[in-house]
C-alpha cells in the first residue's frame, strides 16, 4: 500500500471526492481483461459460482462516503505514514489539508481516527511546518475550533498520540491573536483541565504548559479556577518527571495574581 495511486485513493476516500477514485477505473479495468476471457467458461444460467458470490460481496462493500469507510481508511493510511517514503507521498498529494478537515467531522471516531493518522504523518518534519501555516485556514472552518476542543473532554476517545497530536494543533493555533481568542471562545481552559489528570506524563505536560500561556488573560484564569483546575496544578508540583514540574510552575506564576488565589494554592500544599 505504499504506490502513490493506492494513497491517491484513500485520498480520495477521506475527503470525500469519489470522482478521484472513478477517475481511476480505465486502468483498473484493463488489468483485468484476461479475467474476462476466462469468464467464457462460466456455468448455464441457474447456476451461482464462487465467482459470483465474491463479486456480489465486493458490492455489498461500504460506500465510500460513510463513516466507517474514512474510519478504515485512515486506519490503513495510520499504518503505511510509519514509512518515511509513504509519508513523503502523502505530503506531496497534499494530505495534509484533506486530514486536517476530517478533525472537524460529525462523527467522533472519524475525528479520533484522523487524529491517528495526523501524528504518525507529522513525524515528517515538512509536514509539521504545513499543518502550522494551514492553522489560519483551519481557523475558518465552522465550528472547526469548538469541534477540536471538545475532544479533550472525550475520555473515551483519549490515547496518547491522539492527544499530542490535538494539543499540538491547538498550541499552533493559540500562537496567534485570533486563535487564540477562538479557542478562549470555546472554553479551551475546561478542556484543558480535564487533561491535566491525564495519565500520560507528556500529556500532563503539554497541557500545563500551554496553561502557562493562556492563563495570562484574566478571564481565562477566573475559569480555570471556576473549573477546579488549582487542585489538579498543584498536584503536578510533585510529579516526578522535571518537564512536568517546571511547567506546572510556570502556569502558577501566571495563575497568581491576587492574594486570595495564592492562599488557595498555600493551602492545597
Amino acid at each position: 500500500m505504499t504506490s502513490a495511486g493506492h494513497i491517491q485513493r484513500l485520498l480520495a476516500i477521506v475527503s470525500g471526492t469519489p470522482e478521484v477514485n472513478t477517475a481511476q477505473q480505465p486502468p483498473k479495468e484493463d488489468s483485468q481483461k484476461p479475467l474476462k476471457k476466462q469468464q467464457t467458461s462460466r456455468p448455464k444460467r441457474g447456476k451461482t459460482t464462487e465467482r459470483d458470490l465474491l463479486e456480489k460481496k465486493e458490492e455489498k462493500k461500504v460506500p465510500i462516503l460513510t463513516p466507517e469507510a474514512k474510519m478504515f481508511a485512515c486506519q490503513i493510511l495510520m499504518k503505511a505514514a510509519k514509512k518515511e517514503e509513504v509519508r513523503q507521498i502523502l505530503h506531496d498529494a497534499g494530505a495534509e489539508r484533506s486530514l486536517l478537515a476530517l478533525l472537524t467531522n460529525e462523527d467522533a471516531e472519524v475525528r479520533a481516527a484522523a487524529a491517528n493518522v495526523i501524528a504518525v504523518f507529522a513525524e515528517h518534519s515538512l509536514v509539521q511546518q504545513t499543518i502550522a501555516k494551514m492553522g489560519r485556514d483551519f481557523l475558518g472552518v465552522s465550528n472547526a475550533v469548538e469541534t477540536l476542543v471538545s475532544f479533550l473532554s472525550q475520555t473515551g476517545l483519549w490515547n496518547e498520540a491522539i492527544l499530542l497530536n490535538t494539543l499540538t494543533t491547538i498550541s499552533n493555533l493559540a500562537n496567534e491573536t485570533v486563535g487564540r481568542n477562538k479557542l478562549l471562545a470555546a472554553s479551551v481552559i475546561k478542556g484543558l483541565t480535564v487533561v491535566l489528570t491525564s495519565r500520560y506524563h507528556r500529556i500532563r505536560a503539554k497541557s500545563v504548559g500551554l496553561l502557562a500561556n493562556l492563563l495570562l488573560d484574566d478571564s481565562a484564569r477566573q475559569e480555570f479556577i471556576t473549573s477546579g483546575g488549582l487542585p489538579a496544578l498543584a498536584n503536578l508540583l510533585s510529579s516526578a518527571y522535571p518537564e512536568t514540574r517546571r511547567s506546572a510552575c510556570s502556569a502558577i506564576c501566571s495563575v497568581v495574581r491576587d492574594t486570595k488565589t495564592a492562599s488557595v494554592l498555600y493551602d492545597l500544599g
